[in-house]
């Protein structure tokens, strides 16, 4: 493989190809510019200076042009698609060799045999099915879907915008470079990121949120611990791909119980408060750490205990956790509760899924 610029030579391409066609990457190689993985997407410049009946100028990426043996690439199938993608059914399909139902997985193995506009796909009752990319749901890595809501476990700060840890965002779709491992997301500060699935994490649904502290309602158990009515814990995400109507709990004796949202309750702080709600200061109150003033506004962040006593902790613009008695601080009327995570309070430790500071000391 070698750089070059677009020839004018000629405009017959290998593989009957077109300029402008989109292709992906079939191998892993590591050229000039950096590497170029499996699955990267790509665009045909034009014709090979270097062996123009067996290669093409292609462009993936930030990667300069380079030329590319015509088997060393394939055409983007309908709907953005290539080989290999994993999709879910999202009809009911009879084929000749079998029942697919709705929320089948299965594998897209090449172009519809019937027409251009639709994929062919292998799931584990049918051997090949032609299918339209509307009828099927692309499941991308990490199991994620496009339309996701996912929470971000990074800070990133780049010229094209900002993403913070907790900040919420959209999967938009597959990535164009290593798309085994990444994703497109849509954030408020940034547009479209292409960020490893592992960057990442699945909202929970019912209104819970990653972080959020909860009491268990049900008792529980499996090969892999145990949950009590009464147990405290820490939501950690959403259950499977399809089990997305329940959520991911950390407790104690169990590391990823997976409950129904009804099996469990948003812990109660002291004076009724729970992590999230908005609130306004009734006090004026300066530590060593910042400064609160009657009438700021803050969101509950936990409980903590000072000399012994519960209160709550809260999060102020100039103060990053104050530690306030109940009757200090008034329930923002009609508030929507705030994206709250441990992750979010500079690394304070948690205990048992309960961020319980302990300002005493």
């Amino acid at each position: 493989v070698s750089c070059c610029r677009p020839s004018t030579h000629s405009l017959k391409l290998p593989g009957g190809y077109r300029i402008g066609d989109v292709v992906f990457n079939k191998i892993h190689l590591v050229e000039n510019g950096g590497p170029l993985a499996f699955g990267d997407r790509g665009t045909i410049l034009g014709v090979s200076t270097v062996d123009p009946d067996n290669m093409m100028l292609c462009k993936f990426g930030l990667l300069p042009a380079m030329d590319i043996p015509v088997d060393q690439v394939e055409r983007e199938l309908a709907g953005g698609y290539s080989n290999g993608d994993i999709v879910i059914s999202k009809i009911d399909v009879t084929a000749s060799s079998g029942f697919v139902a709705i929320g089948d997985r299965g594998t897209v193995i090449g172009p519809s045999t019937i027409s251009k506009s639709k994929i062919l796909c292998k799931f584990a009752n049918v051997d090949s099915v032609d299918i339209s990319p509307a009828q099927v749901e692309h499941e991308l890595a990490g199991g994620l879907r496009i339309g996701d809501v996912v929470v971000s476990k990074i800070a990133l700060t780049k010229s094209e915008g900002t993403v913070a840890i907790g900040d919420q965002g959209t999967v938009l779709g597959p990535a164009t470079i290593s798309r085994e491992s990444r994703i497109l997301c849509n954030f408020v500060h940034y547009s479209t990121l292409c960020v490893p699935v592992s960057a990442v994490a699945r909202q929970p649904p019912a209104g819970y949120r990653i972080g959020d502290i909860v009491v268990s309602q049900a008792d529980s158990a499996d090969s892999k611990g145990s949950v009590a009515i009464g147990d405290r814990g820490t939501v950690i995400g959403v259950a499977a791909a399809r089990r997305k109507d329940q959520i991911l709990c950390k407790f104690v004796r169990h590391a990823s119980a997976i409950l129904r949202p009804d099996q469990v309750k948003p812990e109660e702080l002291p004076g009724g408060y729970h992590i999230g709600d908005i609130v306004f200061s009734k006090i004026d109150s300066t530590d060593t750490n910042g400064t609160v003033q009657i009438g700021d506004r803050g969101t509950v962040i936990s409980a903590c205990r000072f000399h012994g006593e519960l209160q709550i902790l809260c999060r102020f613009p100039r103060h990053p956790w104050m530690s306030l008695l109940p009757d200090q601080v008034e329930r923002e009327v009609g508030a929507r509760r705030e994206d709250t995570s441990a992750q979010q309070l500079g690394g304070q430790a948690t205990k048992h899924g309960l961020l319980e500071v302990d300002l005493s000391g």
